[in-house]
């Protein structure tokens, strides 16, 4: 009779040997696949997320130059004359230089046929960008540097405006480069203030954190003035014409003309107060992002006449809110709108309608937005079986009211307005495609107060 274990522990040897080898193997080889900064400059998206190195900013890394979207109807921008660069500033940081490029361009149109037709006046266009070897371009958060090859709108922050219009209306602009927020909820790192006034422009006065700094002119009153850090400061300028005419841009609070918005509401029969001169907006109402993003909020900031000024709803960064630009990674401040940011006493909640609501729907990408590029936002997108797309109700409530209570087709919420500007907010993913969402207040004395039901689409 024979037996079959010395065959079955022969095999057993065999399968035990080889699971050694694949181990062996496992930790020896290296790793096949190529590392996503190769497969990127291999020839894949430019625009994909790369193991960012440790922040040096002297040696930022090298990326592929950005080129314009192509297809029916995108924007491009054609250089009528010479690029300039006006003004040049050391970085605080020890990176590249700062810098302003200046240009007169004319905006064009694709057709379907792929050629590009003229779309209004030529403008003037200011660039802000880094020198890097010889070379104006950009840095992204991945401290990654791209050389912008002629006039691309997404290559570097650009400011453009009709040459006439700029008398009126110059430009003045605080931006934050952030940290990358593949790794993590984006942080500010650098603020940057510049501008430009147009050729007609003499002179130009600019205070920072209420301190006079100088600027050098140039031909077009270029501003550039490149932060430490990631601080706000409060920030105006005073652009001089020919004539006496003067001009005051402000932009604590998400930027504006003081003499032009001021006109325009007139004009419109829009509030007149706007934010007080030198007010830096703070962080007023905070909520989490339903689609696993950053932070969502309302920034809100005094105004001229003892109220509040209030922001649309943005992403938060640091203790500010506003819009993050994935492909520059560059953070823009959110500021008031003129019909409803700043509402004048009479366009106030009241006793008798103690609520002033706004309705908001992103049916696009919404949450899911970007989220190819930010690996850990798509991951908990997915984990949370979030919805595409975001639907926001938000509002500014009465003194006298102590909690909202909102009632959609797929739950009920109650909270309370701030402090102190006494907004509200809520936030869902994805839409209601029947159904109403209603709002209730509950006043201090007892009563309550029901909005009139939106109905969903």
């Amino acid at each position: 009779m024979t037996t079959r274990r010395p065959l079955l522990l022969l095999a057993l040897a065999a399968a035990l040997a080889g699971v050694l080898l694949a181990l062996v193997l496992a930790f020896t080889l290296p790793d096949a696949k190529p590392a996503p900064a190769d497969a990127a400059a291999a020839g894949g998206d430019p625009f994909a997320t790369t193991a960012s190195k440790p922040d040096d900013p002297a040696h930022p890394s090298i990326g592929r130059s950005r080129a314009d979207v192509r297809g029916f109807r995108q924007s491009w921008m054609r250089a009528l004359g010479p690029t300039r660069i006006e003004a040049r500033a050391p970085d605080p940081r020890g990176g590249p230089p700062w810098a302003v490029r200046v240009v007169t361009a004319q905006n064009l149109i694709e057709r379907r046929d792929g050629s590009l037709f003229p779309t209004g006046k030529p403008q003037q266009c200011a660039q802000l960008g880094r020198i890097y070897h010889g070379q104006f371009g950009w840095i992204d958060a991945a401290n990654r540097f791209r050389a912008a090859v002629g006039m691309v709108y997404r290559s570097n922050p650009i400011r453009c405006e009709r040459a006439a219009d700029l008398r009126h209306d110059p430009q003045l602009e605080v931006l934050t480069r952030v940290s990358d927020p593949a790794h993590g909820a984006p942080r500010p790192l650098q603020s940057v203030v510049w501008g430009f006034g147009g050729t007609t422009a003499q002179r130009v006065g600019l205070q920072v954190g209420g301190r006079a700094r100088s600027v050098a002119p140039t031909p077009a009153a270029a501003v550039l003035l490149p932060l430490g850090s990631g601080a706000r400061p409060s920030v105006s300028a005073t652009f001089r014409y020919g004539g006496g005419r003067s001009v005051v841009v402000d932009d604590s609070f998400g930027g504006w003309n003081v003499k032009h918005d001021a006109e325009f509401a007139r004009w419109a029969g829009l509030s007149s107060v706007r934010p007080r001169a030198g007010a830096v907006p703070t962080l007023e109402y905070r909520l989490a992002d339903p689609g696993g993003g950053p932070p969502l909020g309302i920034a809100a900031a005094p105004a001229t006449d003892g109220g509040w000024c209030v922001s649309g709803m943005g992403t938060i960064v640091g203790d500010r809110v506003g819009a993050i630009d994935r492909g520059l990674g560059t953070f823009l401040e959110a500021g008031p709108t003129l019909n409803s940011g700043c509402s004048s006493p009479g366009g106030r909640p009241t006793r008798r309608r103690p609520l002033s609501v706004s309705f908001g729907l992103s049916v696009a990408a919404g949450g899911s937005a970007g989220l190819e590029r930010f690996p850990q936002a798509r991951r908990a997108h997915i984990v949370r079986r979030a919805l595409p797309g975001k639907t926001t109700v938000t509002g500014v409530a009465s003194p006298a009211v102590v909690s909202i209570t909102i009632a959609t087709p797929r739950d009920v919420r109650t909270i309370t307005p701030s402090p102190r500007a006494h907004v509200f907010a809520v936030v869902y993913d994805g839409g209601f495609p029947t159904g109403e969402i209603a709002l209730t207040a509950r006043l201090r004395d007892g009563t309550t107060y029901s909005e009139p039901p939106l109905m969903t689409p």
